[in-house]
């Protein structure tokens, strides 16, 4: 029992600590549920359960005001291990390696990281018992009752000072203490078996699935919220409303796994008539952040609430700056009025359905998963909100092994338009060359076309592993299930092609004038293409001015849409509708001028339908 002494009352603060070994046995549900800030619960096989509570806080009057005394702080720790279970290795396939990995752990180890983690919390108290003395000393207040909420104030401020503490530095020194029992071992001439060095992504590979808590074989029933989904560029934004002051804002938000943090445009509170300066928190620093188009400076708000439909969300967090992505004219209007960010999708299990319809399932976090049948890759959120595949690796296969060597790890981003980014190197090795996406056994996609991550704005600091985005994310039904550390595929999903436009034709939306209406002009037709018979029989060309396209009218349609459909995603056949002149007709003594129109089927040859990437 520790004691600190106050400086100047002379009262001596008491410091009861305990700890416990919990009879119940740890699951990813238990950990998110009794720490909700663990990034990943599914690779946490210790947790410490800490109960501190003041005893005996009261008022002391001194002298014509009031302090405050309190007789001592009470601490419970539980210390939590997971049950013995595949997620565990033995000593024996240790390689006695330096530095600690994020997958080697035995049950013997992980006792003995609860034990350390629950002396270092103890340490940790005692350390700072004398910091809330002498803040408790110092309050000075003329009343009974506002000296004891200043008391429990400081109190809890105290408690939150630790709390930052302990996660910055607990687990981590847990985990050294861990790894030094495997060393110790490992270097005391024990048995060790000998293990080739191998990389992380090779060895959760090899453990595969088995360091997860088992998959029921039947799925969650319950949903949260069937969402109607909107796709910019293939990206997905779903509708939210936001009331402030008794007025209610529609408006359209982004969700991307690429941001940290949730956003909301200052110009979109503007123009719904809500200053944007009234919403500003005081005296709370702007941050950085990070999110589809960038960098930006935003500044946390308050005084709202969010909802869902008619169902209001307990989330809080939104910071303000400027989140305009999309604009016209390849698109029909402009987005987004914000971001959902990792904050956000981390509250739900996150279904993206490619439809049609097109639509977000946001599923309860508790208890979710898909059917055992279903396919799925782990992913871990790193502190700065990545959503990272250690055990997903990018080549170029037997084509340009020797020229390209392979990227270990995939980062998971929503907000990406690209299929997959790698280093700008190794883009150049293979510039021609398809990639395969491949996470442990499981087969992601094939025939990828590469992009060179941008060495000036990248948005994520992991330039040596593979940015996968929306075009293999978003082919299908894609769940991020972060709470318990997988995306979840369907077959259908990893078997569906990675469209793009091989037709031949490019079409691209323009002004008419700086005044005029938004128009779709077709800029290129390629050699020896499908677009070219087309336009041999038709007369279509360059300058051609398309008003239809499979009878959809151009002023519903965004690029992205039209290039999909010229990619074969809708079937082997677009029909399109051009303006081929005009007709003057004089109608009440007035010359009225028609579009002539003209019609046709674009077929799509077999070696153009968007192949299998």
């Amino acid at each position: 029992m520790s004691t600190a002494q106050g400086a100047q009352s002379g009262h001596s603060i008491l410091l009861s600590a305990k700890t416990q070994t919990a009879t119940e046995p740890l699951t990813t549900e238990k950990v998110w549920d009794l720490d909700p800030l663990e990034l990943n619960p599914h690779r946490q096989n210790w947790l410490l359960n800490r109960d501190v509570r003041a005893e005996g806080l009261k008022a002391d009057y001194r002298q014509g005001h009031y302090g405050v005394i309190l007789a001592q702080v009470v601490s419970l720790t539980r210390v939590y291990t997971r049950a013995p279970g595949p997620w565990y290795q033995e000593i024996s396939t240790f390689s006695c390696q330096r530095e600690p990995n994020a997958w080697f752990s035995t049950a013997e180890g992980t006792q003995i990281a609860g034990e350390a983690a629950a002396k270092h919390w103890d340490e940790l108290l005692s350390d700072k018992l004398q910091k809330l003395t002498l803040q408790l000393n110092r309050v000075n207040e003329s009343k009974e009752e506002k000296a004891l909420m200043e008391g429990r104030r400081l109190f809890a401020e105290w408690l939150d000072g630790l709390e930052v503490e302990w996660q910055a530095e607990g687990k981590h020194q847990a985990r050294l203490a861990e790894w030094k029992s495997y060393r110790t071992t490992c270097l005391s001439g024990k048995p060790v078996t000998a293990v080739k060095k191998i990389q992380p992504a090779q060895s959760l590979a090899l453990r595969g699935q088995e360091i997860f808590d088992p998959v029921p074989p039947t799925g969650s029933e319950q949903i949260f919220a069937r969402l109607p989904a909107r796709r910019w560029n293939g990206l997905y934004t779903i509708r939210l409303s936001m009331d402030v002051g008794g007025k209610r804002l529609n408006g359209q938000f982004l969700l991307d796994s690429g941001s940290l943090h949730s956003l909301i445009s200052p110009d979109f509170l503007a123009g719904q008539g809500i200053p944007p300066e009234a919403l500003v928190l005081k005296g709370l620093h702007a941050q950085k952040v990070k999110w589809a188009e960038g960098s930006a400076v935003a500044r946390a708000i308050g005084g709202y609430t969010l909802s869902l439909g008619n169902q209001e969300i307990p989330f809080k967090d939104l910071l303000m700056t400027e989140t305009e992505l999309f604009i016209p004219p390849q698109f029909v209007s402009t987005c987004c009025d914000g971001v959902l960010g990792i904050d956000f999708l981390r509250q739900y299990a996150v279904e993206f359905r490619a439809g049609p319809p097109v639509e977000i399932i946001l599923w309860p976090r508790a208890g979710f998963h898909h059917e055992a049948a279903r396919p799925w890759t782990e992913v871990s959120t790193t502190s700065t909100g990545d959503l990272i595949s250690a055990a997903c690796i990018a080549d170029t296969g037997s084509l340009a092994s020797k020229a390209a060597p392979p990227v270990v790890g995939a980062r998971w981003d929503t907000g990406s338009e690209y299929a997959l980014e790698v280093h700008a190197t190794q883009f150049e090795k293979a510039r021609k060359t398809p990639w395969t996406l491949t996470c442990g056994s499981q087969k992601i996609a094939t025939r990828i076309d590469a992009s060179p991550q941008d060495k000036n704005g990248l948005r994520f600091s992991h330039g040596k592993i593979a940015n996968v985005g929306m075009p293999i994310l978003g082919r299908g039904d894609t769940t991020l299930d972060l709470s318990h550390g997988r995306i979840w595929f369907t077959e259908k999903t990893l078997q569906t092609r990675i469209y793009r436009n091989e037709s031949g034709l490019g079409v691209r939306f323009k002004y008419e004038s700086d005044q005029g209406d938004r128009i779709l002009q077709v800029v290129s037709i390629a050699p020896k293409s499908s677009a070219a018979l087309f336009a041999k029989q038709t007369g279509i060309k360059v300058g051609t001015r398309l008003t239809q396209v499979d009878s959809k009218p151009i002023e519903e349609l965004d690029l992205w849409n039209i290039n999909q459909r010229l990619a074969g995603a809708f079937g082997t056949a677009v029909k399109l509708e051009w303006d081929v002149g005009t007709r003057h007709t004089t109608k009440l003594g007035k010359v009225v001028k028609n579009p002539i129109l003209k019609n046709g089927v674009l077929s799509l040859a077999a070696g153009n339908v968007g192949e299998l990437k």
